[in-house]
């Protein structure tokens, strides 16, 4: 991972302040990797921390527990104690309740295998073309597409739900074609950063943002937090947080920026 010197420091200093720090010892003999379960379908890490739904849901991920058990059980026997588990908060959003049990359940089963997890909360890295959101504005940020379309309703799921399975789609058919991109299809894959380079480059007060994003940010570091802190799953894999994955990822976002926005969760 790369940081701005700037916010190496800043991340050092917040680590043990801007999330509950947990009792529970560190291994310091890591052995680990980066990991998002296989039917995010190599990189939708939005859909990947989604329980399955029959068709027809309004909003269907593709969170197996069998395949995540499969994959932890090949890992641990590897000698992998922990994972960075590569999680989304626009999944989150898209499905709050089910999101937490899909997390309760891959910290059990890394629990079971001896391995911790290190949740990444936030990330700059973005690996999507630039396509016409659902609100007219060309954009290479997921929040554009989930929740740009209606101001007046906050939550607006049939916009999600869509945006997340024709992401999907289109992630599955450009690995079926072997890499290649699909004709007329403006997108190459399906990584989103979080919350948005975009919304960093307004500012980095998360309270000036659009589409009343400051109350849902909150409610998930806040969830993310009580689970780590307080739940018996969450407690017993908790390793650590990375609280910004490769925050310079895109230079145009200001270090001040992404520092102020970290800042503001500290207490």
């Amino acid at each position: 991972m790369k940081y701005h010197s700037t916010f190496t420091a800043c991340v050092a200093l917040l680590a043990c302040s801007l999330l509950p720090a947990q009792e529970d010892a560190f291994p310091y003999d890591i052995r680990g990797t980066n990991y998002t379960p296989v039917t995010s379908l190599a990189f939708n890490n939005v859909v990947a921390m989604i329980p399955e739904r029959p068709p027809g849901a309004l909003i269907r991920g593709q969170f197996n527990a069998k395949l995540v058990q499969a994959e932890l059980g090949r890992m641990a026997k590897s000698g992998v104690n922990n994972i960075r588990l590569l999680p989304s908060f626009y999944g989150y959003i898209a499905d709050r309740v089910g999101y937490m049990s899909c997390l309760k359940t891959l910290s059990r089963l890394c629990h079971e295998r001896n391995i911790s997890i290190t949740y990444q909360v936030w990330s700059g890295v973005t690996s999507t073309a630039h396509a016409v959101s659902a609100d007219g504005v060309t954009s290479m940020e997921l929040w554009h597409e989930l929740i740009g379309s209606s101001v007046t309703d906050p939550y607006n799921f049939p916009v999600l739900g869509g945006a997340l399975l024709r992401s999907a789609a289109r992630q599955q058919l450009f690995i079926s074609r072997g890499g290649t991109i699909p004709p007329g299809e403006p997108w190459l894959a399906s990584i989103f950063a979080e919350p948005g380079n975009e919304l960093l480059l307004m500012s980095g007060d998360y309270g000036t943002w659009p589409y009343n994003l400051k109350p849902r940010i909150d409610g998930y570091l806040d969830a993310i937090a009580r689970f780590f802190s307080a739940d018996p799953d969450g407690r017993l894999a908790f390793a650590s947080y990375d609280l910004f994955n490769e925050a310079d990822a895109t230079q145009t976002v200001p270090p001040a920026h992404a520092i102020q926005f970290i800042k503001f969760r500290v207490h």
